[in-house]
């Protein structure tokens, strides 16, 4: 009997907010925030969204970020006509070209668009091959 089924388990309780695995990844792009004009390299960019919950998303970039730096993101949230806009997230770690994210100053906006994405991709999720949301 394997214990892969505890651990994800137990990850899921610690957990305090749903992920979700993004069907169809989308882009969102990003910029340091207080990053000094003169600095030599320019750490703005353009990602991939793979994870998603309502306190941050895992990314895929080829960004120059590491752990404690501080972005703005725009996320292209699926289904919706704009833009998501997030004032402040930090890089919580980094491996290889993948990045954790978590949400530090979140509107209420940007909070119900993130709660109504969530909620369409686990419903459409639940739904039986074949059919449509």
């Amino acid at each position: 009997m394997s214990n892969s089924g505890v651990a994800t388990n137990e990850f899921s309780t610690r957990r305090r907010n749903p992920r979700i695995r993004v069907a169809a990844p989308f882009p969102c792009s990003y910029a340091v925030v207080g990053l000094k004009k003169w600095e030599a390299v320019n750490r703005d960019g353009l990602g991939v969204v793979c994870d998603l919950s309502v306190a941050g998303v895992r990314m895929l970039s080829e960004a120059e970020l590491a752990p404690g730096d501080e972005i703005a993101i725009s996320l292209r949230l699926p289904h919706q006509r704009g833009a998501t806009f997030i004032e402040r997230a930090m890089v919580r770690w980094v491996k290889d070209s993948l990045f954790g994210i978590e949400f530090a100053l979140l509107s209420p906006s940007a909070a119900t668009r993130l709660g109504k994405c969530i909620s369409r991709e686990m419903h459409a999720s639940a739904l039986p091959p074949g059919t449509t949301a």
